[in-house]
């Protein structure tokens, strides 16, 4: 992607299971509510997104990825934050999707990013969306760690696990976790 001026994003690589998900959907709605709300992908009447109260139930109607967007009550419109569900996969990083106790699964991480230019957007815009990513990237470091380090030992930057996929990875040790093609494991 190309260097734009006055351009700010931001992205973290996650490992969040089931629980993970619910938790971290769970301490953040009392926060965004009346600020954001969870939209899929697919769009509705009018090419309008489908606007959810949850993130899981944004995630069971695409199944991959969410976007926490403006309320469009609160100001609407601006930039939204992607939200990628972590994923069980088989054979490879880039294999199908598969129950997690099968041999020789992977967890390939999903994220939390967003990309946008302030200037092109209103301040009542700006000062909102600044706000729904503090209190997003606030929820996510309250329910996920950064105990996860490169294959050289190094600790893995921007990378947060859940309790739960921790778990998952402490009694599957010879199940690799994937970040956007690198392995990584808890420390």
């Amino acid at each position: 992607m190309a260097y734009e001026r006055g351009r700010l994003s931001r992205q973290t690589s996650t490992f969040m299971l089931g629980p993970d998900v619910r938790a971290f959907d769970e301490l953040l709605a009392p926060s965004i509510d009346g600020l954001a709300c969870w939209a899929g992908e697919r769009r509705g009447p009018g090419g309008s997104p489908v606007v959810h109260q949850s993130l899981g139930e944004a995630l069971q109607a695409r199944s991959v990825q969410a976007f926490l967007r403006p309320d469009d009550d609160a100001g609407g419109g601006g930039p939204e934050i992607q939200y990628l569900a972590t994923e069980i996969v088989g054979d490879s990083w880039t294999g199908p999707r598969v129950d997690p106790e099968t041999p020789d699964a992977f967890i390939r991480a999903g994220r939390l990013a967003y990309m946008w230019v302030p200037q092109d957007e209103s301040d009542v815009v700006r000062a909102r969306f600044a706000d729904l990513v503090r209190l997003t990237w606030k929820a996510l470091n309250s329910v996920t760690t950064a105990h996860l380090v490169q294959s050289n030992g190094r600790p893995a930057r921007s990378t947060r696990i859940g309790s739960g996929a921790k778990q998952w990875a402490v009694q599957h040790p010879d199940q690799r976790l994937v970040s956007w093609g690198a392995y990584v494991q808890v420390r």
